[in-house]
């Protein structure tokens, strides 16, 4: 009785930590509207629900499993084809995907304490860059999850060394390479933290080497995971075996991907990430996740304390701490930078930072002041969390100054389909619609459901049709271009960009008619 009173506190803090990340994935989860992004995978997967058909691009869009791991949910909820694919389908994924990555630091208290997991639980629950990117149809969500259960097996195999550890190992790995391919950074940055652990203490290394070698069998063990891994990425890439030279491709990406040119848009400066980290403040608001950062280097660095490098929780927390270290370090050396390859790494600050705090914690000690002082701290500190993480999926989800809104979508774009449905149910015939410009996404997705429709890069010779979406700078061309009058107004597509929706005059005053 004496030790089920003792686990209820851990118990009670397990099922709030659970239920806040619940709450902060889920609620309001299609309030935003798609990211360019979000929309065009999410076009992938309806063309993928509606015909069956996907085969991998080596040169855009990454890996397939968040096509196809979307299927089930898609129809499970009755949706068959991508006009009826809905937004909530595409982000429920990511968002379950955020939640379980909670859910599995929870479970990982043998590895790193259980302390040190139920903070560091807690942090990735109310982080604002992980709740914000968790509710978007991206990879990273699945690719952080991906990679944390790897890193699991990583951790559970020395404990017993087996075939199906091993298994385990290859199968999360093969995930990894099946999702993204920033998942090449991921083995470095693992391989880079495995090497640390040897330099740290080469005579035990080699002294386990041996032993290890002699008692067990990690020759059949590192093959057992190779051939998983590769079982399970090559399923994926091939299209289950439909275009089996998808398979190829997916290693052929890293050499199409090392000769591209970066936009300049996507070119950002080498601390970008660590300033995302530091914050801003801003109309009084602060933005910031620098008490993350400023813990996980208390954590990270107490790993390599005399008394706690040799110990199961220090080499588990210095392995996770030097992989996330890696990751950003070539992730800021890299041009091209966007703030949700942030997630990744970002997971593993969390999980220092838990240590972080506990190690607060436990410096405070027993006296009441000043453990009643350290925990209140703390407290406030993962309340701003909270608070942020509520802003950004809320209230400033598509909001230039949520800095983790990156090109977003502005809610003004839902004017477009609200309107061009109006005016198709006044229409008498199909409606003939025609984007001009090269910013036109997330369009395709909002007008999925037309049929005649087309997207010119350029205003053709005759670009007249029911409805014409254009971009500002166009106006003068397309105006002389023009045969028929048409009724226009503006509509925002995301900060610095506006469309222009013009609708033939005739069609226009029907409509009208229709709304007296």
């Amino acid at each position: 009785m004496k030790q089920v009173r003792k686990n209820l506190p851990a118990a009670a803090a397990v099922i709030l930590i659970v239920i806040t990340a619940a709450l902060l994935r889920f609620s309001g989860l299609t309030d935003k509207p798609l990211h360019s992004d979000e929309a065009v995978q999410g076009y992938k997967t309806g063309l993928l629900l509606e015909s069956g058909e996907y085969r991998y691009d080596p040169s855009a869009h990454h890996g397939p499993t968040l096509y196809y791991l979307d299927l089930p949910i898609a129809r499970l909820r009755g949706e068959t084809t991508l006009a009826g694919l809905s937004e909530y389908s595409l982000r429920l994924l990511p968002a379950l995907a955020g939640l379980a990555t909670v859910v599995l630091v929870l479970r990982l208290g043998s590895h790193l304490g259980p302390a040190n997991a139920l903070l560091g639980a807690a942090f990735l629950a109310l982080s604002p860059l992980q709740t914000y990117f968790s509710r978007h149809y991206i990879q990273e969500p699945l690719l952080a999850l991906f990679a944390l259960l790897a890193l699991a097996a990583v951790l559970a195999y020395p404990r017993r060394p087996a075939a199906w550890p091993a298994a385990g190992f290859g199968l999360a790995a093969g995930l990894v390479h099946a999702t993204k391919e920033t998942s090449l950074i991921l083995a470095f940055s693992l391989a880079a933290a495995l090497l640390v652990e040897v330099l740290l203490d080469r005579t035990a290394a080699r002294s386990a080497l041996r032993n290890w070698i002699r008692e067990h069998r990690p020759g059949r063990d590192a093959l057992v995971a190779l051939a998983c891994g590769g079982l399970i990425s090559f399923l994926f890439h091939s299209s289950f075996l439909r275009h089996p030279g998808g398979f190829i491709d997916a290693f052929a990406a890293y050499v199409q991907g090392a000769g591209k040119s970066i936009d300049p848009a996507h070119q950002k400066p080498t601390l970008y990430y660590l300033g995302l980290l530091v914050g801003k403040v801003e109309a009084g608001r602060i933005w910031s996740e620098l008490l993350i950062l400023l813990l996980a280097g208390a954590g990270w660095a107490r790993t390599f304390v005399r008394d706690q490098r040799t110990t199961a929780a220090g080499r588990a927390l210095r392995l996770v701490g030097t992989a996330s270290v890696v990751q950003l370090v070539v992730y800021s050396l890299i041009p091209y930078k966007t703030p949700w390859l942030l997630l990744v790494p970002g997971v593993g600050l969390c999980l220092l930072a838990g240590a972080g705090a506990a190690l607060l914690l436990r410096l405070a000690g027993p006296r009441p002041v000043p453990a009643m002082t350290a925990a209140l701290l703390l407290a406030l500190g993962l309340a701003h969390l909270g608070l942020q993480s509520r802003r950004v999926s809320g209230l400033f989800a598509a909001d230039p100054r949520n800095p983790y809104a990156y090109v977003q979508t502005v809610p003004d774009i839902l004017k477009a389909p609200g309107r061009i449905a109006g005016l198709a149910a006044v229409a008498d015939h199909p409606l003939r619609i025609k984007v001009i410009g090269e910013e036109y996404w997330p369009l395709p997705w909002y007008l999925r459901k037309y049929s005649d429709i087309g997207y010119l890069m350029a205003v053709p010779d005759r670009p007249d049709a029911d409805v014409i979406l254009s971009t500002v700078g166009l106006d003068d061309g397309l105006e002389q271009a023009l045969r028929e009058d048409y009724h226009s107004e503006f509509i925002g597509l995301r900060p610095g960009v506006v469309l222009v929706l013009r609708t033939r005059l005739e069609l226009w005053q029907d409509y009208v008619k229709t709304l007296e």
